[in-house]
């Protein structure tokens, strides 16, 4: 079975580099705990490790860590590549690939078009098109109403 990678793309008012180091090194200002999380509640941050073999890991109130997954590209500030398994084995791993492009602007402003592509369901097994559908929905909050808000998307 052969399931189609979920691509979302927005565009955010920063330059390259912003956006890269807004993603990564900032993703606690942005990602919504309350909502994606392996501890719900009792999430307190999210931690993106900068290089290969970086780790992606949520971090409970109580010290628990929970790991998201492990970056398998770095390229600063183009792109980065990560494994994703939030809650689940690493055996079930997805993979998270992030392009960071500057817009063809007229005026002055800096804006990048940032593309998030999340491929490798079939790992999944049963539940995979039902996992699919929930994350085909849940990157448009997380990059929509997370990452473009703090970007300062309106």
């Amino acid at each position: 079975m052969t399931i189609e990678p979920i691509r979302k793309v927005v565009r955010v008012p920063l330059s390259v580099v912003a956006a890269f180091e807004l993603f990564t090194d900032g993703i606690s200002s942005w990602w919504p705990l309350s909502s994606h999380s392996v501890a719900g509640a009792d999430a307190q941050t999210v931690v993106f490790e900068r290089g290969i073999d970086g780790r992606i890991y949520e971090l409970s109130r109580d010290g628990r860590e929970s790991e998201w997954g492990r970056v398998t590209a770095w390229s600063p500030p183009d792109r980065v590549v990560f494994t994703w398994h939030p809650g689940r084995s690493s055996r079930t791993q997805g993979t998270v690939a992030v392009s960071f492009v500057a817009a063809e602007r007229d005026d002055s402003r800096h804006e990048t078009i940032v593309t998030l592509e999340h491929s490798g369901w079939e790992r999944l097994g049963e539940g995979a098109v039902e996992l699919h559908r929930d994350y085909d929905s849940g990157w448009d909050l997380v990059l929509g109403l997370g990452y473009a808000a703090r970007a300062g998307v309106n």
